[in-house]
């Protein structure tokens, strides 16, 4: 049986872990491993980023055909595959609590189905797959722990000692065994599933590596006497052998039964482990093979651009050919059946028709009205990597769109952003949508919710770059208080903020500057009006009063009004001065919001308390279930806290789906 996921994988393909590999078994173009493959039979897995994030892919070798399995927008990488089985580290139910930890997954190709296999505290990375059981390293707190899942018992257990540090696994179905480096240098350890115990085999002055393990015969590398060798460790008689000897440099790459193909020098060399000889084999390739796999009595070969099987004795006999085989041909990719999407970024948007383009990943999409243009246009999409920023997390790649020639469209374009498959925890409120600037400054959109499909819709008059986040700002006064959730929800929206020290002060009575800046931010474009009347409206509003924008962007809205020739601005707003405001704003967007049970005002048994300019807007506010009452009271007059004006302001954009 062929090793599993090897070190020596690992070291082939450092350089390429994270370049574009076209991976086309023959093809021009495709889908893009980057790093390693694993084969097992006809399956090939492998990680790209072909989609817009990590994913896994499958190629069937016998049928050529390519599948996406995974399409949770996190990260998915690290595959192996056995039979039908296919694992992968999988950062999906880590997203929000920002440790950056991994579980294990599994998909079964019988019956296209996925399940996390990890369900135990810890950060779960690199599974090997044979014989119905999982091998993985959990690096928790400071430890490398080798695990171990039994698939048909469903049964899970640590199986190195105290103070593992593991690394680079190997595992044949029968005999874990790892490179450890735990008494400072790199040793050989074994767990062997017949024995039920870890054993060191190694003890050498120097780094022992690349453990490759099958038939309960364990194979690795060593310098000595200033030159890398080979060993072979076999558990059935407790043997330790030298396999290789000379003043050349040896490396193993797959170890099958009694062979190992290594590399001399820099050459191929099948190694007939029990009678300790070479023979001379040759790769299809004018370089060394990226990677290789032995199935039986055949040879997989992966140069980083094709994947070609053959017969080993067709390799041997190429090496003894001194003109060199032809290269085999694989099939062209016009032959394969691709279940996966391919970039097309350049979208034709004809004037005299609706149309709909998305992102290479689907989660984008731009809804264009005909006539929106006067000729036919091409816009270009693409998407790109976010930069990390504290502590904005990042929850779609960022997506871009440019209209040729720079044109503008006559009707609004219908910008949607989709975060269905994202793991967000009950968070999904605090996700938004983010204009990125040429400086790299993020601003928050102003966008409607779809609950049910799990969609953002805003609109844009022009080519942008914008991307998912979700800005997770906490305050250290509000762990235990009845409005957390809701504050920080608001401040998730960048609407409402809290002071220097990292309080949020929720029990500080409001202002009336206080809430008129934070309803602004709430409804409008998040830019301050530019466009504001120069002569003096309020007496008491200086020219560099901090929220003077505000204050006037609302009273030109006739949202606000003042007191003979005042605002008040530091005076503490009421709860009817609240609600008032609220119904202007609501009237002036011109939005129906459902009536429940209609309540009468004289219900409330402070209904009489309620000013007369303040009864219509409080009825509205009551029946629309944005203002409840205490103990059947309006409390109308009451001082608003900064918490009971953040509550009641989102009862507001909740009714309007704005939340």
């Amino acid at each position: 049986m062929q090793s599993k996921r090897s070190i020596a994988a690992i070291i082939l393909t450092l350089m390429l872990m994270f370049s574009s590999i076209n991976v086309s078994w023959g093809a021009s173009g495709g889908i893009q491993p980057q790093g390693t493959i694993q084969v097992d039979g006809n399956h090939v897995v492998w990680m790209s980023y072909d989609s817009g994030n990590w994913d896994i892919y499958h190629l069937d070798l016998a049928g050529g055909a390519v599948e996406q399995i995974t399409t949770d927008f996190n990260t998915q990488g690290y595959p192996d595959v056995w039979q039908n089985y296919i694992v992968w580290q999988d950062n999906r139910d880590h997203l929000i609590d920002g440790t950056g930890y991994f579980d294990i997954y599994l998909y079964d190709m019988s019956t296209g189905t996925e399940r996390k296999i990890s369900n135990v505290e810890g950060n779960h990375q690199t599974p090997v797959i044979a014989k119905d059981k999982i091998v993985w390293v959990d690096h928790m707190d400071g430890k490398k722990d080798v695990m171990l899942y039994d698939l048909k018992n469903d049964a899970l257990k640590k199986v190195s000692s105290e103070g593992a540090q593991a690394f680079g696994v190997s595992f044949d179905g029968d005999v874990i065994a790892w490179m450890d480096s735990r008494g400072g240098d790199f040793d050989i350890y074994i767990y062997s599933l017949t024995e039920n115990k870890e054993k060191q085999i190694t003890y050498g002055l120097g780094d022992e590596v690349v453990p490759l393990s099958d038939g309960g015969k364990i194979v690795w590398m060593i310098e000595h006497n200033g030159y890398k060798q080979a060993y072979m460790y076999d558990t059935t008689n407790d043997l330790k052998t030298k396999l290789t000897v000379g003043k050349e440099n040896h490396r193993p790459i797959v170890f099958l039964g009694n062979t190992l193909l290594l590399i001399k020098n820099d050459k191929l060399i099948l190694n007939d482990v029990n009678n300790i000889t070479d023979q001379p084999i040759k790769a299809p390739f004018d370089t060394l093979p990226k990677q290789a796999f032995l199935i039986g009595d055949k040879v997989v070969w992966y140069d980083g651009k094709n994947i070609i099987t053959e017969s080993v004795q067709a390799a041997l006999d190429r090496a003894q050919n001194t003109t060199n085989a032809p290269l085999p041909t694989p099939s062209t990719s016009d032959s394969r059946d691709y279940k996966v999407r391919l970039p097309e970024n350049k979208i034709l948007v004809k004037a005299n028709e609706d149309t709909v383009v998305s992102s290479m990943d689907g989660r984008m999409t731009l809804k264009i009205t005909k006539g929106s243009f006067e000729q036919d246009v091409y816009m270009t999409i693409n998407q790109q990597t976010p930069s990390a920023k504290d502590p904005y997390i990042a929850l779609t790649p960022i997506y871009t769109w440019e209209i040729e020639g720079n044109l503008k469209p006559i009707y609004p374009m219908e910008l949607t952003l989709n975060y269905d498959k994202i793991n967000l925890q009950g968070m999904d409120k605090k996700v938004s949508i983010y204009s990125i600037h040429q400086d790299g400054t993020l601003k928050p959109m102003n966008a409607s919710r779809n609950h049910t499909m799990k969609q953002l819709v805003t609109l844009v008059m022009d080519n942008g770059k914008m991307a998912l986040m979700l800005y997770n700002k906490q305050f250290k006064d509000m762990n235990r208080h009845w409005a957390r959730e809701i504050v920080d929800v608001i401040a998730a929206k960048h609407i409402i903020s809290g002071y220097e020290d990292g309080s949020f002060r929720p029990d500080k009575q409001m202002t009336r500057a206080e809430f008129v800046t934070i309803i602004m931010k709430s409804m409008e474009d998040r830019e301050r009006n530019q466009n504001l009347p120069t002569e003096k409206i309020f007496t008491d509003v200086e020219d560099h009063f901090w929220a003077k924008e505000f204050i006037y962007g609302a009273h030109q809205k006739g949202w606000v009004s003042g007191y003979d020739g005042k605002f008040n601005p530091n005076q503490q707003i009421t709860r009817e001065q609240m609600v008032t405001i609220l119904m202007k704003v609501l009237a002036d967007t011109s939005n129906e919001l459902n009536i429940g049970n209609e309540i009468e005002l004289n219900s409330f048994k402070d209904h009489q308390k309620i000013s007369q300019w303040a009864v219509e807007s409080m009825e509205k506010a009551v029946n629309y279930g944005i203002i409840k009452g205490y103990d059947n009271e309006l409390a109308p007059q009451k001082n608003a806290t900064r918490a009971e004006a953040a509550a009641m302001l989102y009862q507001f954009l909740e009714k309007l789906n704005r939340l």
